[in-house]
């Protein structure tokens, strides 16, 4: 289940990046560096897939045992579904 915690976390930083880059295509300067080539690419394109197979991968664990993901904080895994939605809508938009 630790995996399951980190993989939370990790898709969790990805979301952020996700909303930085978003923040970002109003500011042009911001993107004209490195580190901002590296948050638009964690943003757009990492962001939606990990979140994506993280949720699955939750719900079908939320299926089969309930307590299996007691160890990942439910803000944690809220906030994880949120940020997908909103990559949907920013995918499909």
């Amino acid at each position: 289940m630790n995996f399951m915690l980190q993989s939370s976390r990790v898709v969790f930083i990805l979301n952020a990046c996700f909303l930085i880059a978003s923040i970002m295509r109003f500011s042009p300067g911001l993107r004209q560096t490195e580190m901002g080539s590296l948050v638009v690419i964690a943003g757009y394109r990492m962001a939606i897939f990990a979140n994506a197979a993280l949720n699955i991968c939750l719900i079908m664990l939320i299926l089969m045992d309930r307590t299996r993901i007691g160890a990942i904080p439910l803000w944690l895994m809220m906030a994880n579904f949120l940020f997908l939605i909103a990559e949907i809508i920013f995918l499909f938009k």
